[in-house]
């Protein structure tokens, strides 16, 4: 959900979005110039934030100009799983499964933070977002959990500094 009450939707394999108008629920399709777009979600300015799956980018769509444009990620061999958007604090967050990271996006100065996760492969599906203090929340995500380092389900918080 964008801001604006306009909903955005992903196709994977399709590598399209969609856009369903709140008003007229009319529904725009929008060819996405990159693969495996996934996990979208829209910023407080109502720019849409996707990771391209096989393409290892993060990728913002203006809805205004109808622009796309791609920010590579900052660690080498990577399939961006999902992201999440702090709107109070203009940052997405990226979910980094193969680098056993979280990656932080602030969307200002356009400059990345890496967060090595505590154990190694650390792959993690989705993140959350407390309005309280900005930490982010997510857990490791194999099952059985013998295959992620420590053999133990995990539920981390990150609480990025200022």
């Amino acid at each position: 959900m964008a801001p604006d009450g306009g909903v955005w939707v992903a196709r994977l394999y399709a590598n399209d979005i969609a856009h369903i108008d709140p008003d007229t629920d009319e529904i725009t399709m929008i060819d996405f110039p990159y693969n495996g777009p996934r996990r979208l979600r829209a910023d407080a300015e109502g720019n849409v934030w996707i990771v391209a799956f096989q393409d290892s980018l993060l990728v913002k769509y203006d809805p205004v100009t109808k622009k796309f444009t791609d920010y590579e990620l900052p660690v080498v061999n990577e399939l961006p799983y999902a992201l999440n958007v702090d709107r109070d604090r203009g940052t997405v967050w990226v979910n980094g499964n193969q680098s056993d990271t979280i990656l932080s996006f602030d969307i200002n100065t356009e400059s990345w933070k890496v967060y090595p996760m505590p154990r190694q492969r650390f792959f993690t599906r989705d993140i959350e977002i407390s309005e309280e203090d900005g930490a982010i929340y997510t857990s490791n995500s194999h099952f059985p959990t013998w295959q992620t380092e420590g053999a133990t389900p995990t539920l981390l918080r990150i609480t990025p500094l200022p």
